[in-house]
């Protein structure tokens, strides 16, 4: 069914990027083992990706939580963009072993107070200087803030939005 739809959505569209959602781990850990993951997940898991890339679009995986032990595997399988990476990973590290390969969009601190419901626009400009300091400068990268609110026009966002044309010389 999801194989059905997503080559409908690509027929229909032609976008660039299919970002597919299908969450198998927490913060701390995966939701099972790498080799339970191999054994019942990969085969289906491989075959929706292929189904995006066999159209000629790229394949990005949201997969947030501490997930770094299946990367190696999702790479294989043809996953180009890594989203919603967190910080429960070891994010510089997979930028150099997979440069080139896979691109991360992510590494904001949702946990900290940038995160929390409430926080200032000093916070959330911090981290993300925090996140073009540390992550940026390897490459390979897109900085993806996560602000909870309901308004797009929200001063924090427009704050950020200034922010991020200040930096996109990167």
């Amino acid at each position: 069914f999801n194989i059905a739809c997503i080559q409908r959505m690509i027929d229909a569209y032609h976008p660039d990027v299919v970002t597919y959602f299908d969450d198998f781990a927490a913060a701390q850990s995966l939701f099972m083992s790498p080799a339970t993951f191999n054994e019942l997940l990969r085969p289906h898991q491989a075959r929706i990706i292929k189904a995006i890339t066999d159209k000629g679009v790229i394949c990005a995986e949201h997969l947030c939580g501490k997930c770094e032990n299946v990367l190696d595997d999702l790479v294989e399988m043809g996953v180009t963009i890594w989203s919603s990476a967190q910080i429960q990973n070891n994010i510089q590290e997979i930028q150099k072993k997979y440069k080139g390969k896979l691109i991360v969009e992510g590494g904001w601190d949702s946990f900290g107070p940038a995160g929390y419901p409430g926080a200032s626009t000093e916070e959330i400009l911090k981290e993300a200087d925090r996140c073009m300091a540390e992550y940026g400068k390897e490459g390979n990268y897109i900085l993806f803030p996560i602000i909870v609110t309901p308004d797009v026009n929200d001063p924090r966002i427009l704050a950020l939005r200034d922010y991020w044309k200040k930096i996109s010389y990167l």
